[in-house]
């Protein structure tokens, strides 16, 4: 045992370090052999954060799979379809790869409106406000985080659970790694390094499907035998054929990892046929892992009441039910699918530590160095690594954010292609806050209400294992007549249990991603009747709040270390000048920017941050031909 360990660290740290110093080479001294332009992408935090207009169609669908099919693959798949059936598991693989074709071609539709966006708080700013922005970064920066502490518990049970050792060493080794490499190099290191992961995994998983298919001999019983409630067709798996292309739209539209293929895409040609090859990768690829539990789940071999649950996949290595309920490291192959777990999950790592990177430097750091960036990538694994050793359920992670972007992901959807003036009168940044608190509140007291009765199904028909949640002892005792709670001591706070259930401890169940995806948009447009009937000088979120200031959206690549090398910040605003009140007291005057340079023609532009503002919708576009100086007129 002892040498499979041995085996495993040695295997796993020189491809994990192979990768890492192959990153660490490429911007100065690998990139001048494929393009004279990248070489200098790091210069600047523009280029740092999204290698922008620069990546041909093969580098972004490399980088769309190995971004999306991080080691949480190995896991979550599995898993889901032990109690899905294979309806769950077909809906699963499609739902995982569907939303980067539809992120590509949004994000095509976003690039041609807002041309200088360089994260997505940019277009939520420019097209609703301030105030949405901020609530856009919290939710993103929960979904990433989520995703990414997904990532370390996942390698950290493979090593505790699989290979026997302790689960906080290959943490440590594989934060480091990312960290060092996506601090140094940025996203264009991440989007070069997402070529190498990906080719082995998609290597290393056609040998483990080779593998299965010639070595795999346990009888299959004809209709699942006593597993056909939960591997045939059941209402989880018909639930999943809406439930996951909803939360993993969601969760796709708030990973800003995934936005910045979209910038760095060369031209829409590239982002769209990218995303189309990524797509049907990663369908092939979640199918294929979830298979595998799947007819590990069929053979007997899963140990429901023992087995780690995110190590389903693993036991199909099993020759025997009788064997421990954790398959053991002894072999080959074995040794073969822990590299590739670990490569894949380097992957998704410096994905997510860019996207993280990005979404708090757009929306917080604007302006300042190229090293304040490169910090925040340390600081994001020094707070995520810790949580990574409690061995969370990864499925159960995955919940919570998916739930918490369905609250505003349809609203913002909608609200990206209707862009005309009623549009952004009904679908505003105060409207888009409401609506998605409105579905917030409606869920947690629907979890409140039918949560212990749905929590007492699920345990009857196997959706959920012991120790069940505390919502199930909130139940009636006749909806729990063949439930074994087993020995119960103290009180349940049955709101508080139901609002977990709500959130975390669902087996994702349909009920709470069709409420909370229609209740939302509905409450959208709910406010926004109110909205079209008031004045335009009512004061939205951001007025209240004290934002309006931050409507505008310099470049991304303005230092204030360097006021001369500042570009133009264009001020689209559809009123005339004299309408312009850049602070309180000074109505209508010109304000001095230090960090402006010449001032150029400027034009009404219908996709302006100040489009829609309150006293300026509707208003004729007023060219405003300035005198060349360093004088800028200021708004909101």
């Amino acid at each position: 045992m002892t040498d499979w360990i041995a085996v495993s660290y040695a295997c796993v740290v020189v491809a994990l370090v192979a990768v890492a110093l192959y990153a660490l080479a490429y911007p100065t001294l690998i990139s001048k052999y494929f393009s004279s332009k990248e070489g200098a992408l790091n210069n600047n935090i523009e280029g740092f954060l999204t290698a922008k207009n620069t990546q041909s169609r093969w580098r972004i669908a490399f980088s769309f799979y190995a971004g999306s099919v991080g080691a949480w693959a190995i896991t979550t798949p599995a898993n889901y379809s032990t109690f899905a059936g294979w309806v769950g598991m077909v809906a699963y693989a499609s739902a995982c790869g569907l939303p980067i074709i539809v992120l590509a071609f949004f994000g095509d539709l976003v690039k041609t409106k807002y041309p200088t966006a360089g994260a997505l708080g940019d277009v939520i700013v420019m097209r609703f406000g301030p105030a949405l922005r901020l609530c856009t970064c919290v939710v993103a920066l929960f979904n990433m985080a989520i995703f990414m502490l997904a990532e370390f518990t996942t390698i950290g049970g493979l090593f505790k659970d699989f290979v026997g050792s302790l689960a906080y060493p290959i943490i440590i080794v594989m934060a480091v790694l990312t960290t060092v490499y996506s601090a140094y190099g940025g996203l264009l290191v991440s989007i070069v390094t997402d070529q190498i992961q990906a080719g082995v995994s998609l290597l290393f998983l056609v040998v483990l499907s080779i593998y299965v298919w010639a070595t795999f001999d346990q009888p299959l019983v004809k209709g699942f035998g006593d597993m056909k409630a939960m591997l045939g067709p059941n209402e989880a798996g018909y639930g999943a054929i809406f439930v996951m292309p909803v939360s993993l739209m969601a969760a796709t539209i708030f990973n800003e990892g995934m936005w910045q293929r979209v910038w760095a895409a060369e031209d829409p040609r590239a982002l769209k046929q990218g995303g189309i090859m990524g797509c049907i990768a990663v369908i092939i690829a979640i199918f294929l892992y979830g298979f595998f539990g799947f007819i590990a789940a069929w053979g007997g071999l899963i140990d429901f009441a023992n087995t780690n649950v995110n190590l389903y996949l693993f036991q199909i290595f099993k020759t025997s039910p009788d064997q421990p309920p954790n398959a053991i490291i002894d072999s080959g192959i074995e040794a073969v699918v822990l590299v590739l777990a670990l490569i894949m999950s380097e992957s998704a790592i410096d994905s997510l530590q860019n996207g993280i990177s990005a979404t708090i430097s757009s929306t917080f750091l604007r302006g300042y160095s190229i090293w304040y960036a490169r910090g925040i990538v340390v600081l994001i694994n020094i707070i995520i690594v810790p949580f990574a050793l409690a061995n969370y359920n990864v499925l159960s992670l995955f919940l919570s954010a998916n739930m918490l972007g369905c609250c505003w992901f349809v609203p913002i959807l909608i609200g990206g292609v209707w862009d005309t003036q009623t549009g952004r009168k009904m679908i505003s940044e105060t409207t888009v806050i409401l609506g998605g608190f409105t579905a917030i509140v409606a869920v947690s007291l629907y979890g409140i209400i039918e949560g212990p009765a749905q929590c007492a199904n699920a345990a009857t028909v196997g959706s959920i294992f012991p120790p069940y949640p505390d919502t199930c002892r909130c139940a009636t005792a006749a909806q729990l007549a063949l439930v074994d709670l087993g020995e119960v001591t103290g009180t349940v706070n049955c709101a508080a249990a139901g609002v977990a259930w709500a959130w975390v401890k669902h087996p994702y169940m349909w009920q709470h991603f069709v409420l909370i995806t229609f209740i939302s948009p509905a409450a959208v447009f709910f406010f926004g009747t109110i909205a079209l009937a008031m004045p335009d000088s009512v004061p939205g979120i951001s007025d209240i709040l004290g934002l309006a200031s931050q409507r505008h959206v310099p470049s991304p690549e303005i230092s204030k270390d360097d006021p001369g090398s500042m570009p133009i910040i264009y001020h689209d605003a559809p009123v005339p000048m004299m309408m312009m009140n850049p602070y309180p007291n000074s109505p209508g005057m010109p304000t001095m920017d230090p960090y402006a340079t010449q001032m150029q023609p400027q034009v009404y532009n219908p996709y302006s941050p100040y489009a829609g503002m309150p006293g300026m919708a509707g208003g004729p576009g007023y060219p405003m031909m300035m005198p060349q100086t360093h004088m800028q007129f200021g708004t909101a």
